[in-house]
């Protein structure tokens, strides 16, 4: 599983992130925030592929899967389920 990118106007299908799972979100117009497979958290790359970055920091309880992500409009936050 992984998240894939593709013209509109045709070509073949490109990487932007091994692993993902569920829908990504648009954290802006070059950044994706998803939930990576292979550990359940959520992650941002750019949409032009990359590696993934965590989400959170270390010192935050990421024990409970994140899914679904979702941006409130006009700001900086995510939303989740666990």
């Amino acid at each position: 599983n992984g998240l894939w990118r593709v013209r509109i106007d045709g070509g073949g299908p490109e990487p932007v992130a091994e692993q993902a799972a569920g829908l990504p979100a648009w954290l802006s117009e070059t950044e994706l925030v998803f939930t990576q497979g292979g550990n359940g958290r959520l992650h941002r790359v750019t949409a032009g592929g990359g590696t993934p970055q965590p989400i959170f920091t270390s010192d935050v309880d990421t024990s409970a899967r994140q899914a679904y992500p979702s941006v409130l409009p006009g700001s900086d936050l995510v939303l989740f389920l666990t």
